[in-house]
């Protein structure tokens, strides 16, 4: 029994003895790498929006007294030409009277006038009150100018419209009582609408006003030359991204959504393909190798190009290359194998 034991003590410890250590060695990582290269490019950002009438082509209809609106004509997103009606407009009782009562006074200061003037020629009355009955019927005719214009015209009018343009809303309705001052129908040049688009705040530095833009509907529809001619400097409250205002070279469709493509400047960096920029917690990077080594370096992107490629700038070393396949399974310092991926 203890000659069986002893064999098999010593068995173990000729295995134990006979077995490979460990290699503390990880393996090294099978990676693709292209050339570093130096390039300037145009910046392009792009932005997404809607067209609308600009701040300076909207024109609101409305009177400056109470009413009623009898009937509308017209319907949103309808052209309109110079001097078609839009809606008939018909004054509240209040402001009839007004207007009555002012040419009232008008006919009594005119009366007054000419009785005046009848008893100066028969030396009964004085040159003073001459001058004050002529004083009286030059404010009186002031006031019924003034009526009148408030008023816009007679009692029922058609509104019609003062210049060729689109409908941008109608706020009216048939049998509608307005306040003076009320918007009734809002009116925008064919050619003062323009792209209301936003961009990422990130992206707005180096976009500024006269750059040139591509403008693409998004049905495919249509595709324009624009400019930017407003570059915000704040974030929107509702959006979340910068206002940016762009006219076209063409005409607009109000309402239609649009991709705007900026060409916000020159920019200049490493082009690299976009599978080479890894991202983690302390930002985005690539690898470089040196020998069989890889260098972790922090990089920016600068643009976004074509056919899967971007432009970073960094601390990269034009004379190594750079690693694109495998390059999510490398730390700093790991050990690689390479192929070339021209």
């Amino acid at each position: 029994m203890k000659r069986h034991i002893t064999l098999l003590v010593a068995s173990l410890a000729l295995a134990a003895c006979t077995q490979a250590p460990a290699d503390p060695t990880p393996p090294a990582v099978l990676v693709a790498q292209v050339p570093a290269q130096w390039h300037e490019v145009d910046r392009q950002v792009i932005a997404y929006g809607t067209a609308m009438p600009s701040a300076e082509g909207a024109y609101t209809v409305s009177r400056a007294v109470d009413g009623q609106v009898v009937a509308v004509t017209v319907v949103p997103g309808e052209r309109v030409t110079r001097g078609q009606p839009l809606l008939v407009f018909e004054l509240s009782a209040a402001a009839k009277g007004a207007l009555d009562q002012a040419a009232a006074a008008l006919t009594a200061a005119s009366r007054e006038q000419g009785r005046v003037t009848r008893l100066l020629a028969d030396q009964l009355a004085s040159q003073d009150q001459k001058a004050q009955a002529d004083k009286a019927v030059q404010d009186a005719a002031a006031a019924v100018r003034t009526a009148s214009a408030d008023a816009g015209g007679g009692a029922r009018q058609q509104i019609v419209a003062p210049f060729d343009g689109i409908v941008a809303s109608v706020p009216a309705s048939p049998g509608l009582r307005v306040a003076a001052g009320s918007a009734l129908v809002t009116l925008a040049r064919q050619d003062a609408l323009i792209v209301q688009a936003g961009v990422e705040p990130a992206e707005r530095s180096g976009i500024e006003v006269g750059q040139p833009v591509e403008l693409a509907a998004l049905d495919g529809s249509s595709h324009l030359r624009g400019t930017v001619t407003h570059a915000g400097q704040a974030i929107n409250d509702v959006t979340r991204l910068v206002d940016v205002d762009v006219s076209a070279s063409g005409p607009l469709l109000k309402g239609q959504a649009y991709q705007a493509t900026i060409l916000a400047g020159r920019v200049a960096g490493w082009q690299v393909p976009a599978e080479a920029v890894q991202e983690d917690a302390h930002g985005p990077h690539l690898f470089q190798t040196k020998g069989n080594h890889a260098l972790r370096v922090r990089v920016s992107r600068a643009a976004v190009l074509p056919e899967g490629r971007v432009l970073v700038t960094g601390a990269l070393d034009g004379k190594r290359p750079v690693v694109t396949a495998g390059a999510y399974q490398l730390s700093d310092g790991a050990t690689v194998r390479t192929e070339d991926a021209r």
